[in-house]
């Protein structure tokens, strides 16, 4: 259970991220939110 909630929520994290790398264009945010998230993980 929670691999599968790991999984699900690391895709969901994922569009959030493409989402916002769609909106601004632009790549620093996204790897600081990419940084933040595996901060977040460890």
């Amino acid at each position: 259970m929670c691999s599968l909630r790991v999984i699900w929520f690391t895709t969901i994290l994922v569009w959030m991220v493409l989402g916002l790398q769609c909106f601004y264009g632009g790549g620093f945010a996204t790897v600081e939110l990419l940084q933040l998230d595996v901060l977040q993980l460890q």
